[in-house]
């Protein structure tokens, strides 16, 4: 029979799974791309922190520090690897619960663009996950103290 103890268990590790996978995945990412916009980070921070993320350790928070400065970084220099802009159309639903089709322009960006966007997006997952994992384990340990 699954308690409500084991699923709480369960769901914290797959969390803190995703959340190492999601790090030691940005960590590789960070380590192949060259050309990095490290901006004003420090390579030594930047290397501490890839370490860190390779090593699983996804709750330091000096990491948090320098993966959004490397997320400033990034979105500054990625609008000038735009080459071109397409038409993408989508459907959308209106107020009324109408469908309508609406066109919206995608930025096509160059190869290196392509690898910060790419940079970007998972940056962007990375603190998503993690901040989830970070969250339960700090519900848990409120539930915890208030059930004594």
């Amino acid at each position: 029979m699954v308690t409500k103890s084991n699923a709480t268990d369960f769901h914290l590790r797959a969390k803190a799974i995703l959340a190492v996978r999601h790090g030691r995945e940005l960590a590789e990412l960070l380590l192949t791309t060259r050309g990095l916009p490290i901006g004003e980070v420090r390579s030594a921070i930047l290397s501490a922190c890839i370490r860190r993320l390779q090593c699983g350790e996804v709750t330091d928070g000096r990491d948090l520090t320098v993966i959004e400065a490397m997320l400033e970084n990034v979105a500054a220099v990625l609008p000038n690897e735009v080459v071109d802009v397409r038409v993408d159309w989508c459907l959308a639903t209106g107020e009324d619960g109408e469908e309508f089709w609406c066109a919206e322009n995608v930025p096509v960006y160059s190869q290196r663009g392509e690898i910060l966007f790419e940079l970007q997006i998972r940056m962007k997952r990375f603190l998503e996950v993690r901040q989830r994992f970070i969250d339960q384990v700090n519900a848990e340990r409120l539930e915890r103290q208030h059930l004594r």
